[in-house]
């Protein structure tokens, strides 16, 4: 998500229609941006400059987060969604996920890092060279195990959470 020049209120509710203040605070809360909103004297409103600068890598993932939730998709596409974030903030933000994406949704997760397969069941992995595996997440973690495969470029995991 790319950030514009405005407050934070208006990244996180820009083309979401109507978005009452306790849905937006909650939302804060629940992905943990709430922090970024009370050390800022402006709070919701503190200014945002264009591309995000002022706020850090991790902050501007929170932001993408919760405006994600906020919009409640049907399909989550997440895209190395914490690899900027310190591991209690990537914690609370996967306890977040957990929580919101339901099993009748479907989860497109491209990431490196394995505590976030936690969030799916089937894993698609990208190897070296054009190879694919596909399966359940549990066969195919055996598999690369057995294979002693390095680790691959890319991974991408459809599903739902396990939770």
């Amino acid at each position: 998500m790319k950030l514009l020049a405005g407050s934070l209120r208006d990244n996180l509710t820009a083309g979401l229609g109507d978005i009452n203040e306790a849905a937006l605070l909650d939302a804060c809360r629940t992905i943990g941006l709430d922090q970024l909103v009370a050390s800022h004297p402006q709070g919701l409103d503190m200014p945002i400059f264009e591309g995000g600068n002022g706020v850090s890598g991790g902050q501007k993932q929170l932001i993408a987060l919760t405006r994600l939730l906020l919009s409640r998709p049907d399909a989550w596409l997440l895209d190395e969604p914490t690899a900027a974030m310190d591991e209690a903030t990537e914690q609370r933000s996967l306890a977040a996920l957990r929580q919101a994406i339901r099993p009748e949704q479907t989860l497109v997760l491209v990431t490196h890092k394995p505590v976030l397969l936690g969030l799916v069941e089937r894993l698609i992995v990208l190897l070296p060279g054009g190879g694919v595996m596909d399966g359940p997440k549990d066969a195919v973690l055996d598999r690369l195990r057995q294979n002693k495969s390095p680790s691959p470029p890319a991974g991408l995991g459809r599903g739902v959470p396990t939770a």
